[in-house]
């Protein structure tokens, strides 16, 4: 069974292909779900970095040091949650 997601791109797909004023809501929809995705990546990352940091070190370069990958990763989540919370707040707005 498709997932909701699906079943709402799907949707739009299809009225923006009868309505090419629509297709403006794919390119949202699209980038709402690029920005879902990579909070759960960079915050997986983080997980992973701070539960493991003792091979967490072993795989990072020497070069790099760990708290810059830590605070990094952590400069990164709070961007994008951010940006995501701005997204739900003009999804709000336009429906």
């Amino acid at each position: 069974m498709p997932s909701r997601t699906l079943q709402r791109v799907s949707a739009i797909w299809l009225e923006a292909t009868l309505s090419p004023g629509r297709l403006a809501d794919l390119d949202r929809v699209a980038s709402h779900q690029l920005v879902d995705h990579g909070v759960l990546a960079v915050g997986g990352s983080l997980y992973l970095v701070l539960a493991y940091p003792r091979e967490t070190r072993q795989m990072i370069p020497g070069d790099l040091p760990y708290p810059f990958l830590h605070y990094g990763l952590l400069g990164l989540l709070i961007i994008l949650v951010v940006v995501l919370i701005s997204n739900l707040r003009d999804m709000g707005d336009n429906h």
